[in-house]
């Protein structure tokens, strides 16, 4: 069975090329366009990795992965935040950087996403055996 990403963006291009991107190496994608949706989706099934942009309307990525983190077994799903802004441009605390797994800049390196996902998904397998 494939692993299921959930990728959230509001930019439905990002979408589309992420898409294209994680199901042309066998993962199964689902989208959603804001934060409330992706809590949403992950309270009806939670995926096996979320790629969330941090900068949305409705409900930005950093409340919407806290919602996810709390969700039963939400703590052990790898989470990767895209954004196109450094950390210190956004209000981020500290403490809350530790809510991603890992960070990724955008323009996103295709070939770097593809890259720290796999490495979440390894990471993962290794500490459920």
């Amino acid at each position: 069975m494939s692993k299921r990403i959930l990728v959230v963006d509001d930019e439905e291009g990002v979408r589309k090329l992420f898409r294209q991107l994680f199901v042309g190496r066998g993962y199964e994608v689902v989208e959603a366009e804001n934060g409330k949706v992706a809590v949403e989706i992950a309270a009806l099934q939670l995926p096996d990795l979320v790629v969330i942009d941090l900068v949305m309307p409705v409900m930005n990525g950093v409340e919407a992965t806290k919602q996810i983190r709390k969700m039963p077994g939400g703590e052990n799903v790898p989470i990767i935040a895209v954004t196109a802004y450094s950390l210190s441009e956004l209000v981020i605390h500290p403490e809350e950087t530790s809510l991603w797994d890992a960070i990724v800049l955008k323009p996103v390196e295709l070939d770097k996403l593809c890259k720290v996902s796999e490495e979440l998904f390894s990471d993962r397998l290794i500490r459920s055996t």
